[in-house]
């Protein structure tokens, strides 16, 4: 088993990476940090788990994972662990035995944590850690999120949206009360923790010394990166089929727009009251895509950021 102290920042290199050690054939235990982002799991709309105008205004980067589950918010005050393994296939699916080394870990310090009912690390009776996930064949990465001093304020508002304007089918997030470590631990900074876990982890799983990176492993990851986690149609357009309604204020009166979206596309979009149902049917067979509509010419006192 290798351990990796990733230090890179970038979330599409870091979820890239993840793929990477999946696909290979050694067992990995890493740790790694974000800068702001939102990753949805892999069966979700992104679209429906974001509040978009939130997160365009604070150039907040948003990314799909390998794995399943919801959706979670990663800025670099919060630590994320991975764990790559290889295993019997009835047995890979396992979130209790990827949680106690990181308890046990945490537990060690003087917190209390314990494994919730949907498999998240619990502090105090709020959560401080949410899990997924993904196996194939004989492999199994289980990853999760552990909040130190994570900006909750920016979590909540980036992530707060009308769940009445998406009907579809994905898998959406459950709300859930959160806290932060840091605001039960006095005396220790995020350096002092990440380092903490990375040795209680080290020790328990037997692992003398870090893997770095070749050139080889950066070069496969950043043409995952370009083929697939920083392109829209893995963002966005993988996106199971939903239906978008939402009321706009305009000047004068309320529109009501309806908007029926398939692998990526747009398969009808209308308005009520209806005149503008000419002028909005350019956009059938398009990418419900922002940058589309930001290019297009609008019907009179329409935002791009209205289709969404």
């Amino acid at each position: 088993m290798i351990f990796i102290d990733q230090r890179a920042t970038d979330p599409y290199f870091n979820l890239a990476l993840e793929e990477h050690l999946f696909k290979g054939d050694e067992d990995v235990v890493m740790l790694w940090q974000s800068k702001n982002a939102i990753v949805v799991g892999k069966h979700q709309n992104t679209l429906s788990e974001i509040n978009y105008p939130v997160v365009l205004d604070q150039g907040i980067d948003v990314a799909r994972r390998l794995s399943g589950g919801g959706t979670v918010y990663h800025d670099l005050g919060n630590l994320n662990f991975t764990f790559i393994q290889t295993g019997e296939r009835e047995k890979l699916v396992d979130f209790k035995k990827f949680l106690d080394p990181v308890m046990k870990a945490l537990n060690a310090m003087g917190l209390e944590t314990y494994q919730g009912k949907r498999n998240e690390i619990m502090l105090a009776g709020k959560k401080i850690s949410g899990n997924a996930e993904h196996t194939f064949k004989n492999r199994v990465l289980h990853h999760g999120t552990l909040l130190f001093n994570s900006n909750i304020s920016t979590l909540i508002k980036s992530l707060r949206v009308n769940p009445l304007k998406f009907q579809d089918k994905a898998i959406k997030s459950v709300q859930s009360r959160v806290t932060n470590i840091s605001d039960h631990l006095s005396g220790i900074d995020f350096e002092q923790f990440r380092e903490w876990l990375a040795t209680s982890l080290k020790e328990q799983f037997g692992i003398e010394k870090d893997y770095e990176l070749s050139s080889t492993d950066i070069t496969e990851v950043e043409n995952l990166i370009d083929q697939k986690y920083k392109t829209w149609d893995w963002i966005f357009g993988y996106s199971p089929s939903y239906v978008l309604a939402k009321t706009i204020e305009l000047s004068e009166e309320e529109l009501e727009l309806e908007i029926s979206v398939k692998k990526g596309l747009i398969e009808n979009i209308t308005s009520h009251p209806g005149e503008l149902n000419g002028a909005l049917n350019k956009f059938k067979g398009q990418p419900h895509k922002l940058q589309l509509f930001e290019e297009m010419e609008l019907p009179e006192g329409l935002r791009a950021i209205d289709f969404f």
